[in-house]
C-alpha cells in the first residue's frame, strides 16, 4: 500500500483540518516495510482507520497493550517500580473530562500521546513477542546459592498474549 499523510477533518470544528505526516518519504510499505522503517503514517491508519478502513480502535488497541503488560508493574523483585498507562477513551472521559478523538488513537496508534511505558516494560513486552506469546515477569536474580546448593529463580509467565502465534511470528521476521 502507498501511504501518505493523513487528513481528518475536528469533530468539533469541521472547518479545522488537521494533518497527521510521517518523519520521512517511505514510498510503497506492507507490514514488515513500515515496521522496519517506523512509519508513522501506515500505523495511524493502521489503528485509526482513514477512509473506508476503519482501523483497529483505541479499546482494541488497549486491550493489546494491556495483553502485553502494559500499564501494571512487571512484578520484579526490586521496589518502587512505575505501572506506567495505557489510555482508552473512558480513561479520558474520567481523569481529563474531554471526550476521545481520532488523533488520540493516531497518537496511542505510535505508541505516543497519553501513552507511557517503562523500558523494563518494553523489554517484557518484545519478550513475549519473541517467545510466542508468553509475558514473562522478570527477575534481576536468576540463581541463589545456599550451603545446600544452588537454586534457580522460578520462571514466571504472567500472561499470554491473544494473538496468532502467525501473526507474532510475521513481527519477527
Amino acid at each position: 500500500l502507498e501511504f501518505r499523510r493523513v487528513l481528518f477533518r475536528s469533530e468539533y470544528d469541521s472547518s479545522v483540518q488537521y494533518v497527521f505526516r510521517d518523519w520521512a518519504a517511505h514510498g510503497t510499505l506492507d507490514f514488515n516495510g513500515a515496521i522496519a522503517r517506523s512509519s508513522d503514517v501506515y500505523f495511524y491508519e493502521l489503528a485509526g482507520g482513514y477512509r473506508e478502513f476503519a482501523g483497529l480502535g483505541a479499546d482494541r488497541i488497549a486491550r493489546y497493550a494491556r495483553a502485553f503488560g502494559l500499564g501494571a508493574t512487571t512484578g520484579l523483585d526490586l521496589p518502587s517500580e512505575a505501572a506506567g498507562l495505557v489510555p482508552d477513551p473512558a480513561w479520558k472521559r474520567r481523569t481529563i473530562g474531554d471526550a476521545w478523538v481520532l488523533g488520540d488513537t493516531y497518537t496511542f496508534g505510535i505508541g505516543q500521546g497519553y501513552l507511557t511505558a517503562t523500558p523494563l516494560q518494553m523489554a517484557v513486552a518484545t519478550a513475549a513477542i519473541a517467545n510466542g506469546g508468553e509475558v514473562l515477569q522478570p527477575r534481576v536474580v536468576a540463581i541463589t546459592r545456599g550451603l545446600d546448593g544452588a537454586h534457580p529463580t522460578a520462571r514466571v509467565v504472567r500472561g499470554r498474549v491473544p494473538a496468532d502465534p502467525q501473526h507474532l511470528a510475521q513481527v519477527r521476521t
